[in-house]
């Protein structure tokens, strides 16, 4: 790996504001409403695919990615978009909504039905059934 350095006058401010608020703004149903919706059931091991403990999915901070076998391995990243879950413990199973970053990639990699591991990008940390995209 092969650090890549930035001469300081290139690098902008990148930090945003953070607005925080238990009240959800007006006519806002999801924390990602611009993303399409997926009803899936996402089931959280206790033990990842290397070994090592899972921890518990925090929905603000979780980046998660379905890894697609077909037609070759691809790894498709999503957020859980579901304003009733805000994590979900190791060891459990719970029916959410998510939205996949590329919708209609992963439209085509995962019809309905389809039971895929999910995890990091490098280990598999569970499973993920898609129920219904809408």
């Amino acid at each position: 790996m092969r650090n890549i350095e930035i001469p300081i006058a290139q690098v902008h401010n990148v930090t945003a504001p953070a607005i925080e608020s238990s009240i959800p703004a007006a006519g806002m149903s999801t924390p990602y409403p611009n993303l399409k919706p997926v009803l899936v059931e996402l089931r959280l091991d206790e033990v990842d695919s290397r070994g090592g403990a899972v921890a518990e999915m925090i929905a603000s901070t979780a980046r998660p990615m379905a890894r697609s076998m077909s037609p070759e391995l691809m790894w498709y990243s999503f957020v859980l978009n579901d304003r009733a879950i805000t994590r979900i413990r190791p060891g459990t199973r719970t029916n959410c909504t998510i939205s996949f970053i590329n919708y209609e990639g992963a439209k085509e990699a995962f019809p309905c039905g389809t039971l895929a591991a999910f995890g990091d990008g490098s280990s598999t940390r569970g499973l993920i059934r898609i129920i219904r995209f809408d």
